[in-house]
């Protein structure tokens, strides 16, 4: 099944998921980016990176391909990118105002796609260094190919967009399973998607052993728990917890 998207506006976060405000949002892996600075990447900062990029290698792709550049290309650069980027040097000097990690990662790869065009033919790309597995990549190769005319920057934001959803939605999967509720979260995930018509609440009833009243409930419930989800998401990728609701929009919008 496909990682539903938010279907409404999600709910307001509750407290033990430490959204905008709270003081845990210092942590994020982001504000532990910035807050490194020019001193050298610690394993914190690393790990922190790392995290951030995980998720960013088939926006980064899309963007490179609707550069114009054919598909072996295109997954040589992105590992190029995401390498450099991970040595650190781009990060430095730190800035406050560098502001969302999305808005920050596309100017770097623009530049670096720039700095590609002028010495394309001086090194061979990559540096032996492989940051994803170029396998999945092309097993994959089917989703990522360009299918559509947006621009480079519309692809990148929708392409970004299904990523944090898909991070919310696996999120939100695994508070279930640790509960040991998985196979409730199985029969009313249907209930966090668009446009599909979901089972009768009184077939989930029966399915969970529960009333059709709790059935509601848990439903009110998971909808909150994944707008929840998702802000959390959001905010690992932001330098303020003022900036998460514009962020969120932008989100919403790119995925239209």
């Amino acid at each position: 099944m496909s990682t539903p998207s938010p279907g409404v506006h999600p709910q307001p976060p509750s407290s033990s998921d430490h959204p905008a405000g709270s003081p845990l949002f210092c942590t994020t892996h982001w504000s532990v980016v910035l807050a490194a600075g020019q001193e050298d990447s610690s394993p914190q900062v690393s790990a922190a990176l790392e995290s951030l990029c995980q998720s960013y290698w088939r926006p980064v792709f899309v963007f490179v391909r609707r550069r114009g550049f054919d598909v072996e290309t295109a997954r040589d650069l992105t590992q190029e990118f995401f390498a450099r980027l991970l040595e650190g040097h781009w990060l430095r000097p730190a800035d406050p105002e560098r502001g969302r990690f999305r808005s920050f990662l596309l100017r770097c790869l623009s530049r670096f796609l720039v700095d590609d065009w002028r010495r394309r033919n001086a090194q061979k790309r990559g540096g032996g260094m492989s940051f994803f597995s170029l396998d999945q990549a092309r097993e994959e190769n089917n989703h990522l190919e360009p299918a559509d005319p947006d621009t480079p920057e519309r692809a990148y934001d929708r392409h970004w967009a299904e990523a944090v959803v898909a991070r919310a939605h696996d999120r939100l999967r695994n508070t279930y399973v640790a509960d040991g509720q998985l196979a409730r979260f199985e029969a009313l995930q249907i209930y966090l998607a668009d446009g599909q018509e979901p089972a009768s609440y009184a077939e989930v009833a029966q399915q969970l052993s529960l009333t059709v009243s709790a059935v509601r409930s848990a439903i009110y419930k998971i909808r909150q728990r994944y707008g929840d989800a998702v802000r959390v998401e959001i905010a690992e990728t932001v330098s303020r917890p003022d900036e998460i609701e514009t962020e969120l929009n932008h989100l919403l919008e790119a995925l239209g």
